[in-house]
């Protein structure tokens, strides 16, 4: 295992490109500088851990991987070409359940990883949902797991790549399992093309709960003019968590809904 930036030469330029673009600024505007912020992948089922001022992926040899599952309903009340109600198909892309014990989403996803501000300590590992404090789920199962402590600025995140993702262009609804060792908030931030955020705040706690959010209904309001979140050029999710208290959130089955 070695450690390299952004998998190989050949992504980093582009890669760290988007990365800064996706980075908050300390106002709370999109965007920010080079000199704080770090972004950190894990590989295979090892933990990963970062410091201020650096961005590393521990890269492991990618195995060829079974389709992406994708599970199609049998109908819904999802809307007809005209915007006016109807029966389309509605389908399921499972972007990651984790069951892989690893941080690569179902293909074609991207990878899931770490961003913070620097100035506290975060880390990111895939391990069993019995070994956390949260209530159990249905079933024991793999979840992706995020601690973090001591951030004094924008905070800490944990997001994945979806630009690539074909049926990300369509999705209308992402639904997630969500839960954190102790009553706090995370921010659900939407990122598309131009870097701009936009936001779905949820209550959480150790129980777990199932979020489901309308992508194409979330919006910002900029130079006084309503922007709407454009599915069509998506670029990453991230799930934003705040303050200097030692906080360990918890994430599973998460998935794309579309018709």
């Amino acid at each position: 295992m070695r450690c390299t930036l952004i998998r190989n030469a050949a992504h980093r330029a582009d890669a760290l490109q988007r990365l800064r673009r996706s980075l908050p600024h300390p106002s709370g505007a999109s965007g920010g500088g080079d000199s704080l912020f770090l972004r950190c992948v894990l590989g295979g089922a090892s933990a990963c851990a970062c410091g201020p001022i650096e961005v590393s992926v521990f890269e492991t040899p990618v195995a060829e991987e079974a389709p992406p599952p994708v599970i199609s309903g049998p109908g819904g009340q999802g809307p007809s070409e005209d915007g006016t109600g109807g029966n389309a198909p509605i389908t399921t892309f499972v972007l990651d359940d984790f069951e892989d014990g690893d941080n690569k989403a179902n293909d074609p996803g991207g990878w899931w990883y770490m961003v913070n501000d620097g100035t506290g300590f975060q880390n990111l590992t895939v391990r069993p949902s019995e070994e956390t404090t949260a209530s159990p789920s249905a079933a024991p199962s793999l979840v992706l797991e995020t601690q973090t402590e001591g951030f004094t600025n924008w905070g800490a995140a944990v997001g994945v790549d979806i630009e690539n993702v074909g049926p990300a262009e369509n999705a209308l609804e992402l639904s997630f399992s969500v839960a954190a060792n102790r009553a706090t908030e995370v921010i659900l931030h939407a990122i598309d093309g131009s870097g701009s955020h936009f936001t779905r705040t949820f209550f959480i706690s150790n129980q777990w709960i199932t979020a489901t959010v309308r992508l194409d209904e979330l919006f910002l309001v900029e130079d006084n003019s309503v922007h709407v979140f454009d599915v069509r050029s998506a670029t990453e999710l991230q799930w934003f968590i705040f303050g200097a208290t030692p906080t360990t959130i918890w994430l599973d089955n998460v998935a794309l809904r579309y018709w």
